[in-house]
């Protein structure tokens, strides 16, 4: 447990000195009798998951977050284009500029794409052939999980995060690039659309085959499901099309 004081030793000095000018008989233990010291107890794990604060700290994880915690997450990058939901926390990597920079920099990632789901667009960022950044340094905010990501890449790589994010999904009206950061056996796109609580909420969901090149979608039809009935990945990202907002929503 970590005591926060709120004075130094100068602090105390000067505290007991006032206190002593203002007794009558000039005696110090009566003086020390009259202060009163406050202190603030921070508790070593404030989300209480688990973890302590120095652990999440470390790890980039949100000491403040139960649903951000120390782990590992493994993103794998083909050369080309890549549809993705970053599991990790981004709220450590500040801006867009450190999230290329923790993907490999200029010599990897010539460009992202970062899906704003409240404007229902797509935010660019990367490195033109000079290797200077261009674009917006899209800022991070705590709580903004499932990033949706179409990443660029040269090479085929692999890059390890050290925190794990498994937020609920606030599914807006529109599109969604979203993503699962756990494995759930069994979940498909059928299943996922049934979930999250079928054709009079939802109409669509995509992904990206990376073996082929081309999209999968499952949609409704006249009341039934139709199309490729594709398998949810973690770390992959699935294009939504909400009819209504559905907040708060877990795979």
């Amino acid at each position: 447990m970590v005591v926060k004081r709120l004075f130094t030793l100068s602090g105390v000095f000067l505290i007991l000195l006032f206190a002593l000018l203002c007794t009558r008989d000039g005696n110090i233990a009566s003086a020390a009798s009259n202060i009163y010291v406050r202190v603030t107890v921070v508790p070593d794990d404030i989300d209480h998951d688990g973890y302590s604060n120095d652990e999440e700290i470390a790890a980039g994880s949100n000491p403040a977050d139960p649903d951000s915690t120390p782990g590992i997450t493994q993103l794998n990058l083909y050369t080309g284009v890549n549809f993705i939901s970053l599991r990790a926390d981004v709220l450590s990597m500040r801006n867009a500029v450190t999230l290329l920079e923790s993907l490999g920099g200029s010599q990897v990632i010539p460009r992202v794409l970062i899906f704003d789901p409240g404007s229902q667009s797509f935010i660019e960022a990367g490195y033109n052939e000079a290797g200077e950044f261009y674009g917006e340094n899209y800022a991070f905010t705590a709580g903004q999980g499932n990033l949706g990501l179409v990443i660029y890449s040269k090479e085929d790589t692999v890059v390890v995060f050290s925190s794990v994010y498994s937020p609920a999904w606030n599914l807006k009206q529109g599109i969604n690039l979203v993503g699962i950061p756990n494995t759930v056996t069994g979940l498909t796109a059928s299943n996922l659309l049934d979930r999250i609580g079928g054709e009079v909420v939802v109409n669509s969901m995509s992904g990206y085959n990376g073996e082929t090149g081309r999209f999968e979608t499952m949609a409704y039809y006249n009341g039934q499901l139709v199309g490729v009935d594709f398998r949810i990945v973690p770390g992959e990202g699935h294009f939504i099309f909400m009819k209504n907002e559905v907040l708060g929503f877990r795979p």
